[in-house]
């Protein structure tokens, strides 16, 4: 195997030799290892007062390093104190991350880890309202009226209501969409926030954001207690414990606070239990969660600040869970959140990561980890798989300050698949490329993939305009849109037999004075009927029995009937309608991204993402 596949076996084999089997108290005895094979052992010492400068600390841990959506912008408010923002009102949310887990990191007092662990034990992350609403209908061709349950319409509304998105103020928007001269018209949003594209995968992430950033926090807390504490770490396979000085600092009850190293390979492990209050489903106001958190980090021994790889997981065991989960029996029981994130940095530029998420019930939750973070399988609930590879450009000098300089639009390959229950037949992906440009832009698209369990070992086949054609195999857990199911609940639907080769897409480009994502005219792909192919077709419809849906979300049935023909305003309380019943209608009711571009069909939504819009697959760590 290459050199970066042997590295990530050693770490891999490290953990799960170690025993990271999380048991309900889930302890972990760490055991020494051989010196792997063409690594350079790095003799570190630091802490017991042989500190020489933030950046031993550094040496040992994954600084600059986060797990953020690149289309999360923050104020620069937002940032840590000594993040110095010479020009930027908005900046990542990647780079206020990063400098707030490594503020931690360098801390020389106790560090605040209450957020922390609240942000462990509470999952987090949703949809945008914009994306996949409730939906009132009448006269489904599938048949009958009601409502469509949240969750499963994807792109809906081109942007989220401003009483829905981040707090940063915007202007009023107006935008003219242009079909032609006849059917041109003006739409101005009151209150508009980010583009639907932006909004939901800021949503997505937020629980991969907060609770990946909370473990690096903890880990990074017991590297800031060993110097403060004068603790000399470990260069070969002994175990410093640090869970009295944890529990002397700290409000919350560790009963395991280790580092270890053995060659080049250091792991930091705790486990800590916390009163909190209730927060997965109902029950009593406040109970006990035990937290799990281990890192394995390997830093490179020619560059341990800019080259570097390993392994984050977590896991929050709640012994009295009265939520959803199908568990065997009635709540309560036990049940875990489980999370990681496999992390591979080639060079100060260039950052793979891959960060998975799921909830399990207690008779899985021990053996949820395996070589590649989590199991594909015995996973019950909310599987959220993050893959990205960009520039991070987030190496830090140990000064007090961070040059504005350092900021970067973290051009790179990003995907997002998300599945609700083990049971369903696809997930839902997001496939986003960012651009290396100013302001920074970049293209998302949406639409159903391969379930999380096909998600390993698979390929596609793709052929460019020239006719070439090869296979592209993707890392695991790294998906691709490849259809569109718009009927996945309404009546008539049968998911698994309704995929349509179309995708939802959006160009976004960042506002640099509101801090949103916008969408340039006519960069938004996204209408469509919720039936099973997507259209619907006018003819045999009349006045009384004409199929309708509540596009604009106002609730109200109050549009006039004009004609189905005519009245074709995707925002208005008719739905779109399709005349032609191919993509491209005339009308432009209809507008998803087929596979055909500029008179070429590349025969699949999966090609034509790749080989048409220049999209690359990121590549798992």
């Amino acid at each position: 195997m290459g050199e970066a596949s042997s590295r990530r076996w050693i770490i891999t084999s490290f953990l799960v030799t170690a025993g990271l089997l999380f048991t309900w108290m889930a302890l972990r005895t760490a055991l020494a290892q051989p010196t792997p094979p063409n690594r350079v052992f790095i003799p570190l010492v630091v802490g017991g007062g042989g500190s020489t400068g933030s950046s031993d600390a550094e040496r040992i841990f994954p600084s600059g390093m986060a797990a953020a959506s690149p289309l999360n912008m923050q104020s620069s408010t937002n940032a840590p104190g000594n993040l110095t923002l010479s020009s930027s009102a908005f900046v990542p949310a990647y780079r206020v991350i990063a400098e707030r887990i490594r503020t931690a990191l360098l801390s020389t007092s106790t560090v605040a880890i209450t957020d922390s662990v609240r942000s462990l034990v509470v999952p987090g992350g949703g949809r945008a309202f914009c994306y996949g609403p409730q939906l009132d209908y009448a006269n489904h061709p599938g048949g009958g009226g009601g409502e469509l349950p949240g969750g499963d319409l994807g792109l809906w509304l081109e942007y989220e209501p401003r009483e829905h998105s981040n707090p940063n103020a915007p202007p009023t928007v107006t935008q003219t969409i242009g079909l032609g001269t006849t059917d041109a018209y003006t739409l101005t949003y009151r209150s508009s926030g980010h583009a639907c594209a932006a909004a939901q995968l800021n949503s997505l992430m937020d629980g991969v954001e907060a609770q990946s950033e909370a473990a690096l926090t903890l880990a990074a807390a017991l590297v800031s207690q060993a110097f403060s504490s004068g603790i000399t770490i470990p260069t070969d396979g002994s175990v410093v414990d640090l869970t009295a000085a944890m529990n002397a600092d700290y409000a919350f009850a560790f009963s395991s606070a280790t580092i270890s190293r053995t060659a080049d390979l250091i792991d930091y492990t705790l486990t800590l239990t916390t009163t909190e209050q209730q927060v997965m489903g109902s029950g009593p106001s406040s109970h006990v969660y035990t937290v799990t958190v281990n890192l394995a980090h390997e830093p490179d021994s020619s560059d341990p600040l800019n080259i570097y790889e390993g392994l984050l997981t977590f896991q929050v065991i709640d012994n009295d869970y009265r939520g959803g989960l199908q568990c065997g029996g009635p709540p309560p029981f036990v049940a875990a959140i489980s999370g990681s994130l496999a992390y591979n940095r080639l060079s100060a530029t260039e950052l793979r990561l891959q960060a998975r998420q799921a909830s399990f019930c207690a008779a899985n939750a021990a053996t949820a980890f395996d070589a590649q973070g989590l199991k594909l399988t015995n996973w019950s609930d909310n599987y959220n798989l993050f893959t990205a590879n960009f520039d991070p450009t987030a190496t830090f000098t140990g000064t007090a300050s961070v040059s504005d300089t350092l900021t970067t639009n973290l051009a790179g390959s990003y995907t997002f698949a998300w599945q609700a229950g083990s049971g369903d037949s696809h997930t839902r992906v997001f496939n986003v490329g960012i651009n290396n440009s100013s302001p920074v832009e970049g293209e998302a698209y949406f639409g159903f993939g391969r379930r999380i369990q096909q998600a390993t070992g698979h390929s596609y086949t793709i052929t460019s305009t020239t006719g070439i054609t090869q296979t592209l195999t993707p890392g695991d857990g790294v998906l691709a849109v490849e259809s569109m199911i718009c009927n996945w609940a309404g009546p008539g639907s049968n998911p698994s037999s309704r995929e349509q080769p179309y995708a939802q897409r959006q160009f976004l480009r960042l506002n640099e004075t509101t801090g949103f994502f916008e969408v340039p005219t006519g960069g938004s792909d996204i209408r469509y009927a919720p039936t099973n192919n997507c259209l619907y077709t006018a003819t045999g419809y009349n006045n009384s029995a004409d199929f309708w849906y509540d596009r604009n979300l106002n609730e109200v049935r109050d549009e006039l009937y004009v004609d189905p023909i005519a009245d074709d305003n995707p925002f208005g309380d008719r739905g779109v309608a399709s005349i032609s019943g191919i993509s491209g209608d005339s009308n432009g009711a209809f507008d998803l991204m087929d596979r055909s571009q500029g008179g070429v069909d590349y025969g699949s939504i999966v090609n034509i993402i790749i080989s048409g819009r220049n999209f690359r697959l990121p590549n798992a760590p």
